[in-house]
This record gives C-alpha cells, sequence and structure tokens, in this order.
C-alpha cells in the first residue's frame, strides 16, 4: 500500500471534496482522482 494515495484520500474525506482536497495538496483533480482509483483497485485485488 502507498501511504501517500492513502493520505490522499484521508484529506478528501476529511474535507469532503475531491476538488478541494486537490488544491489543499497542491495536486490536479484528475490527478488525484487516478490516486484514488489506484488506492481503490489496490484494496480489491488485496482481499
Amino acid at each position: 500500500m502507498n501511504f501517500r494515495r492513502l493520505k490522499y484520500f484521508v484529506k478528501i474525506v476529511d474535507i469532503g471534496s475531491l476538488t478541494q482536497a486537490a488544491e489543499v495538496l497542491h495536486i490536479a483533480q484528475p490527478a488525484l482522482s487516478q490516486q484514488v482509483a489506484t488506492l481503490e483497485g489496490n484494496s480489491i485485488s488485496s482481499c
């Protein structure tokens, strides 16, 4: 598991908005979406 992706996910949950989280994290929203999708894929495949 990549802890950066987990940090991104936690920030999205804390803020409640993917777009606002991307701004706070200084990352483009599509890039943040891709990181979360990768995290989801890793979580599903490890079950």
